[in-house]
């Protein structure tokens, strides 16, 4: 199996909430479940993966991560890990994630949830100053004060 980690500023929390209900007054656990929804269907379009962790939010520091140089300081990030059979299909002209990147550009997103970023436009942006979301493969993950430990999904 391939590992990768996307990490994103904007709240992906996998709630469980597939409906809104205003006598709960779940609705930002139903938009942090769109969010996640949104990022499990991208991660889908070119193969079907096998998600392995549910997001996790950690509170670091953004210079640790290949975000857009707009954002800095400490900030909560939300991470997760899926896995392919076949990495070739997220490759793009000697990239190993090109393809993740565009499947993932400009895609709508909800804010206003637990996120501690401002945001230019509330979409996910995958390049520039502005760069809000980025991926890793097990191999360039490198502990960006979150242990990931991939041994572990190798038995499941």
């Amino acid at each position: 199996m391939y590992f990768y980690v996307v990490c994103t500023l904007f709240d992906i929390t996998h709630t469980g909430v597939l409906a809104y209900k205003a006598e709960l007054n779940n609705l930002t656990a139903r938009n942090q479940q769109r969010n996640w929804q949104v990022v499990y269907q991208l991660s889908q379009l070119r193969i079907q993966p096998e998600i392995i962790t549910t997001p996790t939010a950690v509170e670091t520091n953004v210079f640790l991560y290949n975000f857009g140089s707009n954002f800095k300081g400490i900030h909560r990030i939300w991470h997760t890990v899926f896995a392919v059979e076949n990495p070739v299909v997220f490759e793009k002209e000697g990239n190993i994630t090109g393809y993740l990147y565009d499947d993932f550009a400009n895609i709508p997103m909800i804010v206003g949830l637990e996120e501690t970023a401002k945001f230019e436009k509330n979409c996910l942006i995958t390049s520039g100053k502005d760069a809000n979301i980025c991926f890793y493969t097990r191999e360039q993950w490198t502990n960006k004060g979150y242990e990931i430990n991939f041994d572990s999904f190798e038995t499941k």
